[in-house]
């Protein structure tokens, strides 16, 4: 639609990629991983056509070569220390029972390393001992993961369950407050990827950072 050129199954050769390429870098602006990312669903999508021989479609042979490869860089983020999710845990909010609550969700994630989605499903029947086991979301395998002091802290608080979710949108907001009072996570930290074809370097505080994935 915005080129105004029709794509079909086969059309989409090598100069449709780099068109492709060139829209997703440069009109979208997009960081060179989500590029990657479309590109790599695209031959998914492409494949799962070939290989269904009742669609009666002819798919162009061109997304199998090497030519037309899903580009990739080395995921460049910040993490946290277990001394810096000690003192985050130890950090005294009392007074501001919204981001209690979402800290205590945040060092959930961080000591399961569960993806934000399935801590919600976390229940007092998913706690056996000192385990956690839970059938995942994503790819419906069921996990087994250890409980730590922090994390058993955490559900003794709550009545052996974990604090009520929270929308990812606003947990990111909240992560951004109660990291901004921790001493700790004041320090300066550099990330970089690239981003509508640039390399770009961005140094903030590392709380300035922390998002809901960082803990994953």
């Amino acid at each position: 639609k915005a080129k105004g050129i029709r794509v079909d199954f086969d059309t989409v050769n090598l100069a449709f990629y780099r068109r492709f390429l060139a829209y997703l870098t440069t009109d979208k602006g997009l960081a060179l991983n989500s590029v990657g990312k479309y590109i790599q669903t695209l031959k998914i999508f492409l494949r799962a056509a070939v290989e269904d021989d009742t669609l009666g479609v002819e798919v162009n042979p061109a997304f199998s070569t090497k030519k037309f490869k899903a580009p990739k860089e080395p995921t460049d983020k910040i993490y946290l220390t277990a001394k810096e999710l000690n003192d985050l845990f130890h950090l005294d909010l009392s007074g501001h029972p919204r981001l209690d609550r979402a800290r205590d969700l945040f060092i959930i994630g961080a000591w399961t390393g569960l993806r934000y989605g399935d801590w919600s499903a976390i229940g007092p029947d998913s706690v056996i001992g000192d385990q956690i086991r839970i059938d995942t979301e994503k790819t419906g395998a069921t996990v087994t993961i250890p409980m730590n002091a922090c994390v058993r802290a955490i559900f003794n608080k709550y009545g052996n369950k974990l604090p009520r979710s929270i929308s990812n949108q606003k947990m990111n907001a909240y992560i951004r407050e109660f990291t901004a009072m921790v001493p700790s996570l004041a320090e300066m930290a550099s990330v970089s990827s690239t981003v509508a074809g640039k390399k770009r370097t961005v140094t903030k505080a590392k709380s300035e950072m922390v998002t809901t994935h960082t803990a994953r």
